[in-house]
């Protein structure tokens, strides 16, 4: 998915360094010999700055061992395409607490003056003075130190899981969905979809996931699955929980055998559905919208089809699909398409879950926590330079960071790359 998810210039992609599931490393594995978890957070600035990186990298070190974590690194100038605009520094600082960081360092504190990194530039530049990078950290670090006790250790309780697996990401190396499709393509299109509409979510190693605690479970080309997890996802949706999964997904079992029977294996009857062949789309289109890179032929049994593929010989199957299962749901996405498509079975997914979606969506990102005595924070994230009003989407809140208060549906007005904090309260 190269066109939608590239980052051009810099030396980092989400195949293998700071944007999704790590290829050479068990992040769960591996966070269970440390106290408190730490990641690496670099994005593109400028006009590439969407804050998916700061949410998705957030969600996935707190989903490690459920708790707040420290971002140990992130940019401050670093490379010519990524010198941020004016508030840009200060925009992704909050970005980290509200996905519950409880701190944020740079890399570098100043531009060094020799070696491979010369040219990562730091908070100070190679002058060693005053710049606007320095200035806006200051500010940063000023609103901290005034509202920390306000801000300090904030906790999530997301109902979505958006569950990762490093041995699909391995066994789909071996075994490619296309050459220009990784499985971390596929995980960033169903993150970043949930993302924009500002439907929350952990990112869960699938080995760590304690289903009970959501009401919706997405699963982005779960391909090694073990029998133990897909009878749990069953009883999940039996219960009344509501699964999507994409292509590729319970396909081999967590030695990436391939099952030899009818796919997806042991979710027939949960999907409503069955499908023992795929291609390459050609031609083919889905509610409009061109089938990208790879395609199941899904044939729908007690699932409704959502909606089937244009094609003179495809046309007969389905391409997505929702089937009523006990008391909850299953949505099936059989092929990859643009965004605008996922983003509507999304909608009617979190409906089935009971989940309300928010007034306004991507660059206009919300995000909540709790803080330790239990108050409601909401982070209103401005990712524009193009100035907007919103209407304010809770009954009462106060801003914490300039005091002004607003009722529902009362202007909110937002600055280029702005940041609202609103802590609801009663009138």
């Amino acid at each position: 998915m190269k066109s939608e998810n590239s980052h051009s210039g810099a030396d980092i992609a989400q195949d293998g360094y700071s944007y999704c599931v790590q290829p050479d490393l068990n992040h769960y594995e591996a966070s269970k010999c440390v106290d408190l978890a730490g990641t690496d957070i670099y994005f593109p600035t400028q006009d590439e700055l969407t804050g998916t990186e700061a949410a998705f990298g957030g969600n996935s070190i707190r989903s490690l061992k459920n708790e707040n974590y420290l971002v140990l690194e992130s940019q401050a100038q670093a490379f010519k395409y990524w010198t941020p605009y004016p508030g840009q520094l200060r925009l992704h600082a909050y970005s980290h607490l509200a996905s519950g960081a409880i701190g944020e360092l740079y890399w570098n504190w100043h531009s060094i003056h020799n070696g491979y990194e010369t040219y990562w530039r730091g908070i100070l530049s190679h002058d060693l003075l005053p710049n606007p990078a320095y200035t806006e950290i200051c500010d940063i670090g000023r609103e901290w130190k005034e509202h920390g006790a306000e801000l300090a250790g904030l906790k999530k309780k997301n109902r979505i899981a958006l569950l990762v697996d490093n041995r699909s990401l391995t066994a789909l190396q071996w075994f490619p969905i296309d050459r220009d499709l990784s499985y971390n393509d596929v995980v960033r299109w169903m993150y970043d979809s949930l993302y924009e509409l500002n439907l929350e979510c952990d990112v869960v190693d699938a080995h760590a996931l304690e289903e009970d605690r959501y009401d919706m479970i997405v699963t982005p080309a779960l391909y090694c699955a073990g029998e133990e997890l897909i009878h749990r996802l069953d009883a999940f949706v039996k219960r009344g929980g509501v699964l999507v999964s994409s292509f590729r997904s319970f396909v081999a079992d967590e030695h990436s055998s391939v099952y030899p029977d009818v796919q997806p294996h042991g979710l027939t009857d949960c999907f409503g559905m069955t499908y023992n062949q795929f291609t390459e789309p050609g031609r083919t289109s889905i509610a409009g919208e061109k089938v990208r890179y790879f395609m199941e032929l899904l044939k729908p049994e007690t699932a409704e089809a959502k909606a089937s593929y244009a094609h003179p010989y495809w046309g007969q199957y389905a391409g997505i699909t929702r089937n009523r299962c006990g008391a909850g749901a299953a949505w099936y996405v059989g092929c990859c398409t643009e965004k605008r498509l996922l983003k509507d079975v999304y909608r009617q997914a979190a409906a089935d879950a009971g989940i309300s979606l928010p007034s306004c969506e991507w660059p206009v990102t919300l995000r909540s926590s709790e803080t330790e005595d239990g108050r409601r924070l909401h982070f209103i994230l401005h990712y524009s330079q193009e100035e907007r009003t919103i209407p304010c989407p809770f009954d009462h809140g106060t801003d914490i960071l300039t005091g002004k208060s607003y009722d529902r549906q009362a202007p909110i007005h937002l600055k280029d790359w702005d940041v609202v904090i609103l802590e609801e309260r009663r009138k």
